[in-house]
């Protein structure tokens, strides 16, 4: 056993100073780890927030009932027996007739508005709720 040497490890003279900045490190860490977490529930939070604003408004908009008078610019619209709701809003939205095509079609849903076939007259002062009344023929200005 005279071959074997023996090895001996040196030792820093310093050893508090490494286990110190090995704390820190971790605590470090910590202190990002922390920070990330409450940016993400930030986040989190806001885009909750401003979902449920965006949703109330859209809701409130489907809900309201606007006095839209018939005066205005005036447009003729055919409604056929395929004419789909979502795609006659988008439609009278490009024309100027209706502000969102998304609360025509909800409200198309909700109030359960059925078209009946016909050329109407629609004017760019009535609201959406005014636009599907004369569509249905309940507030007919003009069908055939």
């Amino acid at each position: 056993m005279a071959n074997k040497k023996r090895r001996t490890v040196q030792k820093p003279g310093n050893n508090k100073k490494a286990l110190s900045s090995v704390k820190l490190t971790g605590m470090t860490f910590a202190i990002i780890e922390t920070a990330v977490k409450v940016l993400f529930y930030a986040m989190l939070i806001y885009l909750i927030a401003s979902g449920m604003r965006s949703a109330y408004k859209f809701g409130y908009r489907v809900f309201e009932k606007d006095t839209g008078s018939a005066t205005g610019s005036a447009f003729r619209v055919t409604v056929t027996e395929t004419t789909k709701p979502l795609e006659l809003g988008k439609n009278l939205k490009e024309i100027g007739v209706i502000d969102d095509p998304y609360v025509f079609y909800a409200q198309y849903i909700f109030f359960s508005y059925k078209f009946q076939p016909g050329t109407y007259v629609v004017y760019t002062d009535m609201d959406s709720r005014g636009v599907l009344d004369v569509l249905s023929g309940e507030n007919s200005t003009e069908g055939s």
